[in-house]
C-alpha cells in the first residue's frame, strides 16, 4: 500500500511516498500567497457594488413615485369610509336613543294616569256594583 506524507514549512512543501518497496520524496515550492484583503468574501467588488445602488436607486424611485401614491390614496379612501360608517353609527346611536326617551316619557305619562285614575276606577265599579245589588234587590220578590 502506498502512503503520502506531506509536511510544509515556510514557502515549500516536502511530500514523501512509503512503500514496502520503494521509498521517495519531492519538493514542491510554494507559489506566492495573495494578500489577506483581497479574500474577503464579504466585500463586493466594485462593479457589484455600483450594480447593487442602481437597482436599490431604480427601486426606490418606482416605490415613491408609482407604488407609494396609490397606496396613500387607499388609505385615505378606506379612512375616510371608516369615518362616515363611525358618523353613520353614532347617528343611529343617537336616533335610537332618542326613541328610547321618547318611549320611557310614555310609560312614565301611563304610570301617572293610571295612579290618577286607579282610585277613581275602584270607586266606580263600586258604585256600579252597589247599583246593581240595589236593582237586583228592587226586583227580587218581597217574601225573601
Amino acid at each position: 500500500m502506498l502512503t503520502a506524507v506531506v509536511t510544509g514549512s515556510g514557502d515549500s512543501l516536502e511530500v514523501s511516498f512509503l512503500d514496502a518497496n520503494f521509498v521517495g520524496q519531492a519538493f514542491v515550492a510554494a507559489e506566492q500567497e495573495v494578500p489577506e484583503n483581497d479574500l474577503n468574501p464579504i466585500a463586493p467588488e466594485a462593479k457589484e457594488f455600483l450594480w447593487g445602488m442602481g437597482s436599490f436607486a431604480v427601486m426606490a424611485i418606482v416605490l415613491r413615485y408609482v407604488l407609494y401614491p396609490k397606496l396613500k390614496k387607499g388609505m385615505e379612501a378606506r379612512a375616510e369610509a371608516i369615518r362616515a360608517d363611525r358618523d353613520a353609527a353614532e347617528a343611529v346611536t343617537a336616533s335610537a336613543r332618542a326613541d328610547v326617551a321618547e318611549y320611557e316619557a310614555q310609560v312614565a305619562e301611563q304610570e301617572q294616569f293610571s295612579q290618577r285614575t286607579s282610585g277613581f276606577r275602584y270607586t266606580t265599579f263600586t258604585a256600579l256594583l252597589f247599583a246593581g245589588s240595589l236593582i237586583a234587590f228592587a226586583f227580587l220578590p218581597s217574601r225573601y
